[in-house]
């Protein structure tokens, strides 16, 4: 939601609408804004090992949902791992989808120590593209982040992915 309506108020013309759509970023915001703090709370009670799993091999998963005529394969205790990691990063990127977003110093260190420790190298969930997204989106609005310790940085890991 929050990236249409980014692209809806990059977009408009009327400064009165553009308000308008401001005022709303600014609620999605504030709702990612919990979202981000209870999922760190979440992550932060899973092990390493957990936080490695790997998703199941989907030509092989034993269940599939109907889901309006899509088949969805129920990926088991991987799809939390997977969502965690999502909204880790959707909801500090939310934070960051506003004119001067300001950030709490709660909300910077968090950002930070996210960033920071996470364990890009071992988790399997597409979610990391928006760790990636949430770090470059902060450094543009100039919050100071330093990059993550592990040996394999956000530019060596993703650079091959596109090129």
């Amino acid at each position: 939601m929050q990236c249409s309506l980014e692209l809806l108020h990059a977009m408009e013309p009327d400064p009165a609408l553009k308000a308008q759509i401001h005022t709303h970023m600014l609620h999605v915001r504030d709702l990612a804004a919990k979202r981000f703090t209870s999922v760190l709370a979440q992550i932060d009670k899973k092990s390493p090992e957990d936080m490695r799993m790997l998703g199941p091999d989907w030509r092989t998963v034993p269940e599939w949902k109907n889901q309006k005529g899509y088949p969805n394969p129920q990926w088991g205790p991987f799809r939390e791992i997977w969502h965690l990691t999502r909204e880790a990063g959707e909801s500090a990127l939310i934070l960051l989808m506003v004119d001067s977003p300001k950030l709490t110093t709660e909300q910077q260190s968090s950002l930070q120590n996210l960033i920071r420790n996470f364990d890009y190298p071992h988790n399997a969930s597409c979610g990391l593209v928006y760790h990636l997204a949430a770090y470059w989106k902060a450094r543009r609005h100039h919050f100071t982040l330093q990059a993550p310790d592990s040996e394999i940085h956000f530019s060596t890991t993703l650079t091959p992915l596109m090129e």
